[in-house]
């Protein structure tokens, strides 16, 4: 089993200079998670293929369901600035009626 990547919240909070930046900054955070996700069953695994069971894998399962939700979450984020990028640039080349 391999070591987990850096954590993708430690590095503090990202310089947002416009609804792009935070695009890009949810879809990593939501990729970083997806990540933690698929590391989170490798642990189960090991943790089953050694004979644990119990209390630690029900809560290793727990935490893989949690760290799921917040990387959906992150896609939603990522998905909405999306949106309002869209609308945005719209407005910008004049396509709804103003600029």
């Amino acid at each position: 089993m391999s070591t987990p990547g850096p954590n993708p919240v430690a590095a503090g909070p990202p310089e947002v200079t416009g609804l792009v930046t935070a695009q890009t900054y949810a879809a990593g955070m939501s990729r970083a998670y997806d990540d933690v996700v698929s590391w989170t069953a490798q642990f189960a695994a090991a943790l089953s293929g050694q004979g644990v069971d119990g209390a630690a894998v029900d809560a290793v399962a727990h935490d893989q369901e949690l760290t799921q939700a917040a990387s959906d979450a992150w896609t939603q984020a990522s998905t909405a600035l999306g949106r309002q990028t869209t609308v945005r640039e719209a407005y910008g080349r004049g396509m709804c009626g103003y600029g």
